[in-house]
């Protein structure tokens, strides 16, 4: 039943956008189904918008050359998660520091 829903017309959707939504609704075994493997990039697995986030954010630093505890990295992170709307806020372990 499944792998009659997750092709179309005997297809194997080959856009992963397509196939994190499936993999969203019944897990990785999505994968197996389509005689996929399962990416290796753990990045490829969170859901959406947390996946468009995390890999512009690794590929701005690694463009950029910047390592990622740098302040420099603070900024690129700051600037892209306010692109999609979220803001950060820095929590300190000792909050008298």
């Amino acid at each position: 039943m499944m792998s009659r829903q997750l092709t179309r017309n005997g297809a194997v959707p080959r856009d992963q956008k397509v196939i994190n939504a499936w993999v969203s609704k019944y897990g990785l075994k999505v994968y197996e189904v389509l005689g996929l493997e399962v990416p290796n990039d753990s990045l490829l697995l969170m859901p959406e918008p947390l996946r468009s986030i995390a890999l512009e954010i690794r590929d701005s630093l690694a463009a950029k050359h910047i390592v990622e505890d740098s302040p420099e990295a603070g900024k690129v992170v700051d600037e892209i998660m306010k692109k999609y709307g979220y803001i950060l806020t820095s929590i300190k372990d000792d909050p008298l520091q």
